[in-house]
């Protein structure tokens, strides 16, 4: 069986729709569904018995090389789809792919795939799952998925009643790396020092920079700081080691192209980040955090992590300086009883690995 899968990802459109595909995929390949006994490690096999899967990614021609590396180390096939990346001639290709591929539900995930490219490529017995966050009466598909935890069937009223609807955080998709920690319960340090900074794959705003601008003004005798950088880092990162050069409070790390960041939340006592889908992959690792949306498509995210208690909202990238994050920080890291507090409603906002049941849900709709 076959799961083909349409995104993109580059500097401008950021890298967490892709992620969040490949955790999908991920999870088709392994074979197993939420019904199964458990879920499975980081084998490439799936269960004795079980029919391998497929699985496709048609991507742009401006993904990043190491995404596209990614995708061939986890055996997934890959399609490089024109420039014109919302074109009649990009749903063209991606419709043959997908009748050629005889795949048996293909998902298409980014903003600018609109009704009208949904309807260009309906059609000729394809399914098709629409992965979105906003809400819309007009989506075309056999299927949506909405995985963030606020999603409400109020968002797709309109939409037709044949459609599945796969929407909140049991569906909440997340990578390989995180399916092994399923019964971790975080530890909650008294005396805070390590902080993971992540802004998105490619933070086109600086929040980054700014970010650590901010930790050099922190009141702290000592600061352990891993910084990650994603494939479409738009800025220099020697700015972020010229930031603390001589600042003996501080000792930072940057990392680029992490596929491990499951243990990289165990290892942090708190995280700063930008909000997109990484905040749910914190919330599932009960790790306390502190929220800056970056993108106005963020809001929802912002405010249901503020309104669950799971992390606190800073502000909008533009509307806040280095005081304002310097002083949440100091906050967060005098106060363990909130960061006990947050970290419990994370796990309680992400409860589970949300992809086999996406994928059961996707083989009950083909039935």
């Amino acid at each position: 069986m076959t799961l083909l899968v349409r995104t993109d990802a580059d500097t401008a459109i950021g890298l967490g729709h892709f992620m969040r595909c490949l955790a999908l995929a991920q999870s088709w390949k392994s074979g197993s569904t939420a019904s199964d006994d458990s879920v499975p490690g980081d084998s490439q096999s799936p269960p004795a018995g079980q029919r391998v899967r497929r699985a496709i990614f048609a991507v742009g021609n401006g993904t990043p090389t190491d995404l596209i590396k990614r995708l061939t180390a986890e055996d997934i096939e890959v399609e490089l789809i024109g420039l014109d990346s919302a074109g009649n001639s990009d749903a063209r290709r991606t419709r043959e792919i997908a009748l050629s591929s005889e795949a048996a539900w293909c998902v298409l995930d980014g903003y600018h795939f609109d009704t009208n490219y949904q309807q260009a490529i309906a059609g000729n017995n394809t399914r098709w799952l629409v992965i979105d966050d906003l809400g819309s009466d007009s989506i075309v598909a056999n299927a949506i998925l909405n995985h963030n935890p606020y999603a409400l069937r109020s968002m797709y009223s309109g939409v037709d009643n044949a459609t599945c609807l796969l929407l909140g955080g049991c569906y909440t998709l997340l990578g390989k790396p995180f399916w092994q920690w399923r019964d971790y319960v975080k530890t909650i340090s008294p005396a805070a020092t390590r902080i993971l900074v992540t802004m998105g794959g490619s933070d086109t705003p600086g929040m980054t920079e700014r970010t650590v601008a901010a930790l050099c003004a922190v009141r702290a005798t000592k600061l352990s700081v891993t910084v990650i950088l994603g494939s479409a880092y738009a800025h220099d990162e020697t700015n972020l080691h010229d930031l603390v050069a001589g600042d003996g409070h501080i000792e930072l790390s940057c990392l680029r192209n992490v596929v491990d960041m499951a243990t990289l939340m165990a290892w942090a006592d708190m995280a700063i980040t930008a909000t997109g889908s990484t905040c749910w992959e914190i919330a599932y690792m009960g790790l306390p955090a502190l929220v800056i949306a970056t993108a106005r498509n963020q809001k929802h995210v912002a405010r249901h992590l503020q309104s669950s208690a799971a992390a606190r909202f800073v502000g909008w990238h533009d509307a806040i300086d280095e005081g304002d994050i310097a002083a949440a920080v100091e906050q967060l890291l005098a106060n363990p009883d909130l960061r006990r507090r947050m970290s419990l409603a994370g796990r309680q906002t992400v409860p589970t690995v949300g992809n086999f049941n996406v994928v059961e849900a996707l083989m009950r709709c083909d039935r």
